[in-house]
């Protein structure tokens, strides 16, 4: 309990900024959210020196800041880019209003990454 009230102290005072190296659930998950890739269970994003109700805690805060980074990663104008890059649509955007503009997005990416003669011309 101790170390729940001196983790939430040392929050509020710097302001929710991480120190160097310290880890940052919100900021890793808003990562892996903007990066397209898939929510990680709760196992591996904690430690093992984490305890029980700070480990909830924690992955609270790595779902909010995946919600976060996959809203951002959502949107439609990011789609051609991710695309073009040779990625493949794989139901990252799911269940959103903006997912069939940014299915057809990223495959319009693609195919364009599969022929980049084309592009020269």
């Amino acid at each position: 309990m101790r170390r729940i009230c001196c983790f939430a102290a040392s929050t509020v005072l710097l302001g929710c900024t991480p120190l160097q190296g310290e880890f940052d659930p919100f900021q890793v998950g808003f990562q892996d959210g903007s990066r397209g890739l898939s929510q990680r269970a709760m196992k591996s994003v904690m430690s093992e020196s984490i305890d029980g109700d700070e480990s909830a805690q924690a992955y609270e805060l790595y779902a909010s800041g995946f919600q976060q980074g996959r809203a951002e990663f959502c949107q439609v104008k990011n789609a051609y880019a991710w695309g073009l890059k040779g990625n493949r649509y794989q139901d990252q955007c799911k269940g959103r209003a903006s997912e069939p503009q940014f299915r057809y997005e990223v495959e319009r990416g693609f195919q364009r990454y599969l022929q980049p003669e084309d592009l020269a011309k």
